[in-house]
């Protein structure tokens, strides 16, 4: 009886052990894991800020270049619409320059319409009698080269155009506003048996003559007062209080209307 006592109080004594070393190794492995889970809780905190860190100057960085694009975009916007203004500028300068060469090549020519082609004509005689009717000396008529310039005109009538070429401007803007002062030439006056109205023109470049074609009509709406053409450039009133304005194209033409 007494040695079965002694044998449990070894072995209670060996449990006790155990539960120590089994008590010490739990209390070890909490302490580790407790300091683990705080060096990992620390190692997270800091890579966050480290995150944020580089989210809030990556932000920065990507407003700044945002900021710069935009300032950019602006620039070149402003760049472009100045330089396309420029160009369109540029443009006009040489419509009107290359206008002024054109009307600088006619300036000496006028141009009858209205006077029917007859086979042996005389186109002399006919500016003899012009200079005449409109109150000038017909009996030493202005040095010109006249010509027609088809035989028949492009639309198979036979009143196609007839150019008159000066030597001198004078001698050609006498004739001309004279004509314009009395504004009734007729073929009558001419020798030719109709009272049919003769005209004369100046000599207008294509575009010109487009444009005058355009502010006829315009006048005939009555959204303009008046059109006349100097120098080649034609120029219309839209009040007749207003000043002349030239006018080089259809579009500005059609602005000014407006």
């Amino acid at each position: 009886m007494q040695k079965d006592y002694k044998t449990r109080g070894r072995m209670d004594g060996a449990d006790d052990g155990v539960s120590a070393k089994l008590d010490a190794a739990v209390k070890m492995f909490m302490e580790q894991f407790t300091e683990t889970k705080t060096m990992i809780h620390e190692m997270r905190t800091d890579l966050n800020k480290k995150i944020e860190t580089i989210k809030t100057d990556l932000e920065g960085k990507l407003e700044a270049v945002s900021k710069d694009i935009t300032s950019l975009r602006s620039d070149c916007a402003t760049k472009f619409l100045q330089t396309d203004a420029n160009v369109d500028a540029l443009s006009d300068r040489l419509d009107g320059v290359s206008h002024a060469i054109d009307s600088l090549e006619r300036c000496d020519d006028l141009i009858v319409s209205g006077v029917p082609f007859v086979e042996g004509e005389d186109l002399p005689a006919y500016f003899t009698a012009m200079l005449k009717h409109v109150g000038l000396d017909g009996s030493v008529p202005p040095s010109v080269d006249i010509r027609r310039l088809y035989s028949r005109s492009p639309n198979g009538s036979d009143g196609s155009f007839i150019k008159i070429q000066f030597a001198l401007r004078n001698a050609r803007d006498d004739f001309y506003y004279a004509y314009l002062g009395k504004h009734d030439l007729k073929l009558c006056h001419l020798g030719i048996d109709s009272t049919r109205r003769v005209y004369v023109n100046e000599s207008l470049t294509d575009a010109a003559r487009k444009v005058r074609a355009a502010a006829i009509r315009l006048k005939k709406d009555g959204k303009l007062s008046s059109v006349y053409t100097k120098r080649g450039v034609v120029h219309v009133k839209k009040l007749p209080n207003a000043n002349p304005v030239a006018v080089l194209s259809e579009d500005q033409l059609r602005q000014l209307a407006s």
